[in-house]
């Protein structure tokens, strides 16, 4: 497969964000420079805990990830509600590519990546419930896996 590979890490702070009452929600997009969809390249998101070992990159261990696919070059791929149920932090991952043409940086695409967002926000709080098939996969993929069903977490062991 004659696919594109790059890696970049994005370290947050989320006590200083937590510390911030007007901060509730962090999103990662990524961006395809050249004419190319997000399709073309071998794209990889995911959220890792860099203080737990595990079987990702550099031994972290991973929460959540997911291949980004689609037709588009910016891809809305990772939702954090910093203030979720119970005051947990939830990520959701999304893979929603965007065909936004001559949208190349974060401050050209961020109303339709935020407008995104609410979509998906919306789509989550009106009883659409995907929960056994993210499950399956998130179980297939992570270390452990943690349910929130009616605010309450349930550890459900890991793949």
């Amino acid at each position: 497969d004659d696919k594109v590979m790059a890696r970049e890490t994005v370290e947050l702070d989320l006590a200083l964000l937590l510390e911030r009452p007007d901060v509730r929600y962090v999103v990662a997009a990524n961006f395809a420079y050249t004419a190319k969809d997000i399709q073309d390249f071998l794209a990889i998101a995911y959220v890792a805990n860099p203080q737990m070992r595990g079987s990702g990159p550099g031994g972290m261990s991973i929460l959540t990830a997911q291949h980004l696919s689609g037709r588009g070059r910016v891809n809305n791929s990772l939702l954090l509600d910093l203030r979720g149920p119970g005051g947990d932090i939830i990520a959701l991952n999304i893979d929603h590519t965007l065909a936004l043409k001559h949208k190349n940086t974060a401050n050209e695409a961020a109303p339709d990546l935020a407008e995104d967002c609410k979509r998906t926000l919306a789509a989550i709080n009106s009883g659409l419930r995907l929960t056994s098939v993210g499950a399956l996969i998130a179980s297939s993929l992570s270390d452990s896996l943690f349910l929130i069903h009616g605010g309450e977490k349930t550890e459900t062991g890991g793949g």
